[in-house]
Order: C-alpha cells, then structure tokens, then sequence
C-alpha cells in the first residue's frame, strides 16, 4: 500500500489523481514516492490527507523545527480561493 498526503489545491490533486498514471509521475512529487528499491507493484494508491493547510514551521533555539502560529485570517483566505 503506497498512501500519499498532498495539500495543493483542488484543481492540482484532480489533475494529478485523474489518472493512475498521473498519480505515479515522480515529477509531479516534491518527494519519491517510494523509497530506493521500490516501486509501484499493482499496490492500493491512497491519498489520505489532502486539500488541508499545512501549518508553517520555524526552527526553535534548539534547532528543532516547530509549528508556527497562524492569524485566523489566512486559513480561510485559502479557503475562499478554492
């Protein structure tokens, strides 16, 4: 089972799931689907999260990376444009 989360929006995830053979376009992934060795086998393809808003991240002091505080007003800017 390969499961996927991809956050663009509505229009970029129908084009890129319209089609298995879109889904499975290493170009169209910022990420290998698969790790080295791997690929697709006939496998069950799932996105199962996307369309969401994926928070920002800033480093910390300590060098980790944490979620950033967002104003309530750009999540649903984003959501307006859907």
């Amino acid at each position: 089972m390969c499961t996927l989360h991809d956050y663009n929006p509505g229009h970029a995830l129908k084009r890129r799931y319209g089609r298995l053979y879109t889904a499975l376009d290493a170009a169209a992934h910022p990420k290998p689907l698969y790790l080295p060795g791997y690929e697709y086998r006939g496998e069950p393809l799932l996105v199962t999260e996307f369309g969401g808003i994926a928070l920002a991240h800033s480093a910390g002091s300590d060098g980790r990376r944490r979620p950033t505080p967002m104003s309530s007003s750009r999540p649903i800017a984003r959501w307006s444009r859907r």
